[in-house]
């Protein structure tokens, strides 16, 4: 079991965003990256795991948990702010390169962190990100187009559709514990809308920096997951710049859903275990 170590809290402020964090542990430092809307108590169980092994440092990202956003960026700019916020908040913790492990929407921001800011990361573990450009799917593309001009004059409704597209992801460890759900608003919903739905859809990697990174960056995919669409965007980007890529035990919210797992195998790479 863990041994208790207790949880640093505190807030970076970043513009009209306060970014909440949180550390906790002893050892190198690693940077969590959740994934989607997922807030600090998501990954607080993997925390608890790699506690006695790692500096463990995680912030709800702008926009979610308790960093309020009142204006989100625009699209384009989107993932560009959350690697200046990610790199900011390596910094202020003061102790060098990070460790990165993101899922889903964070590993989206990790790849952009590592193309941006190469110095502050080590070594970047890198969950199923969505990359629509690299996985070509018309039939998929029509139906977010869709959900898209739903979400223009009914929000909820196209929450409910858009879950549809992307499909459920129910897997989980059979010991995990359920973490409370994110406190998600109407407002959250519309702002999802309004920039990260487009954020995601349109981003695109820069090829050339993360090629200068490849040997630091191992792109995963989980077997729970295998055929996903996200599963196979990891894979097409692992084929495209020739990174490393593995498949786990997983599914797609590895971070909160697998956190064992995902704590065994940031060990297994990291420190030599297992």
């Amino acid at each position: 079991m863990p041994s208790a170590r207790p949880v640093r809290t505190g807030v970076l402020q970043r513009g009209d965003v306060d970014l909440a964090y949180e550390t906790t542990g002893v050892g190198p430092p690693l940077l969590v990256l959740a994934s989607g809307y997922d807030d600090l108590p998501s990954s607080a169980a993997l925390a608890a795991l790699l506690r006695d092994d790692f500096t463990v440092l995680r912030y709800d990202r702008r926009g979610v948990g308790a960093s309020h956003e009142e204006k989100a960026a625009d699209a384009a700019s989107r993932f560009r702010m959350h690697a200046d916020d990610a790199a900011a908040l390596v910094d202020a913790h003061g102790q060098g390169p990070v460790h990165v492990v993101g899922a889903s929407y964070g590993a989206l921001i990790g790849l952009e962190l590592v193309a941006r800011y190469p110095d502050r990361v080590l070594s970047a573990l890198l969950h199923e990100p969505t990359l629509e450009y690299l996985v070509p799917d018309p039939e998929r593309s029509a139906k977010l187009d869709g959900v898209a001009r739903l979400a223009a004059t009914d929000p909820l409704a196209a929450m409910g559709a858009f879950g549809e597209v992307v499909g459920s992801d129910d897997a989980r460890e059979p010991d995990a514990p359920l973490p409370p759900q994110p406190h998600i608003t109407e407002r959250t919903i519309e702002q999802f809308f309004a920039t990260d739905f487009s954020a995601v859809r349109e981003y695109r990697v820069d090829d050339d920096a993360l090629i200068r990174s490849a040997d630091r960056i191992v792109l995963t995919n989980g077997s729970h997951s295998a055929g996903r669409f996200e599963a196979r965007c990891s894979e097409a980007l692992a084929t495209r710049l020739g990174m490393e890529h593995r498949t786990l035990p997983t599914g797609h919210s590895a971070l909160r859903t697998f956190p064992r797992t995902i704590s065994e195998v940031l060990r297994g790479r990291l420190l030599g275990q297992g």
